[in-house]
């Protein structure tokens, strides 16, 4: 998890930026499902319960939210993709508050011209920071939640994004 922290609060512009790949192929995303809004309310239930810890307990980090999208070959090669899922929370960059979150990561196989489903899950601490007291708490706001990396799209590779709101 430190290394997670530490690679989202760079502010600086990056040479190469992380999760940068190229392919013999190209691909498409479309996220299919997912959801406009996440209640907080299991994620403060849950940091409640864990308030004299410093990292709430794994059991307790469930999935939260989860998002599907069709990954696509566009190209005419087989190939494998990594999709990457990240979050934008609402004030990144400021206060404490990460840049950014991989909650979740998933290497496919597709053939040439066909499409495959990836399901990612962003769990309840995806949805919280560490304040400058040392104690996890819910961010709510407006979150963008994107699939690959805007850099990459010119390059043919994919990207989706949209935005959820956490209340």
């Amino acid at each position: 998890m430190l290394l997670r922290e530490l690679a989202c609060f760079c502010s600086g512009k990056p040479t190469i930026p992380f999760g940068f790949g190229l392919s013999f192929s190209t691909f498409e995303y479309k996220i299919v499902s997912a959801p406009s809004a996440v209640s907080l309310a299991p994620v403060r239930d849950m940091l409640a319960a864990n308030v004299d810890r410093a990292i709430p307990k794994a059991e307790d980090n469930a999935p939260h939210a989860e998002y599907v999208v069709h990954v696509t070959n566009t190209g005419t090669i087989d190939a494998d993709d990594v999709v990457l899922g990240l979050l934008k929370p609402p004030g990144a960059g400021s206060g404490g508050i990460p840049l950014q979150t991989l909650f979740g990561f998933e290497r496919v196989h597709v053939k040439a011209g066909a499409t495959v489903e990836v399901h990612l899950g962003a769990t309840m601490l995806d949805f919280a920071h560490v304040g400058e007291d040392g104690k996890f708490a819910e961010t709510e706001g407006e979150y963008t939640v994107q699939f690959g990396i805007p850099e990459t799209a010119e390059h043919g590779m994919g990207f989706a994004t949209m935005k959820t709101a956490a209340l």
